[in-house]
């Protein structure tokens, strides 16, 4: 009897064991079994990545080249628009220059300063370019200077005289148009450079010119 008991015993003892060793198989099998899943499932992962890496930066070249593309045709579009433009100023300026010529051919010639001043005139208007901080002009000088503007000028004095201009300020236009820097007409006038400001403030009122009109312009074109 106790013979069987102890048989017994040990054929339980090596189902145990059978059992446990069963049971370490399956567990190790399901444990690589997890490992390879994870293991997959990272390399799923880490290429998911890699590819969306890969298309994000490809998204980004393309979008560079289109806008670089896009800037590349707003040049070209620009000069094309520009050539246009250029094309169409030539074109004008072309015809201005026949009109002007056609104009300049049909308009006699201007007599010279020396032609229609007198000689003691015009050796005056050389002086006051030359020093005019030294030369005194009377009245006589200045009614000497008006009449001969009158021959050279005409429209200019008459219609500067329709507007109702002052002495002094008929003076200022005489000077501007033989070309006398404002510097020239401090020298002869003698006064301070507010004061003719103010005058010449006043005649281009006198002459309505609007803000930003150059005075200097308005008379040589008169």
């Amino acid at each position: 009897m106790e013979m069987f008991w102890m048989d017994f015993g040990f054929f339980g003892l090596c189902l145990l064991l059978l059992g446990v060793a069963v049971m370490a198989y399956l567990l190790g099998r399901q444990s690589g079994s997890l490992k390879e899943r994870n293991r997959q499932a990272r390399a799923r992962w880490l290429n998911y990545k890699s590819e969306r890496y890969e298309l994000k930066k490809s998204v980004r070249i393309h979008r560079e080249m289109i806008e670089d593309m896009t800037e590349e045709l707003k040049g070209y579009a620009q000069q094309s628009k520009d050539y246009e433009e250029t094309q169409e100023e030539l074109t004008y300026y072309r015809q201005e220059v026949e009109r002007l010529e056609r104009q300049l051919r049909l308009k006699p010639e201007e007599p010279s300063l020396e032609s229609t001043f007198r000689n003691s005139s015009f050796d005056l208007i050389n002086a006051m370019h030359e020093d005019p901080l030294h030369v005194n002009l009377t009245r006589k000088d200045w009614e000497e200077l008006f009449s001969g503007m009158d021959r050279l000028f005409p429209s200019f004095m008459s219609q500067l005289r329709v507007l109702k201009v002052t002495r002094h300020e008929l003076e200022i236009c005489c000077l501007i148009r033989l070309h006398f820097e404002r510097a020239e007409m401090l020298q002869l006038f003698h006064c301070t450079f507010e004061a003719l400001t103010k005058s010449r403030n006043r005649l281009k009122k006198r002459l309505a010119l609007v803000e930003g009109q150059s005075l200097e312009d308005y008379l040589l074109h008169l």
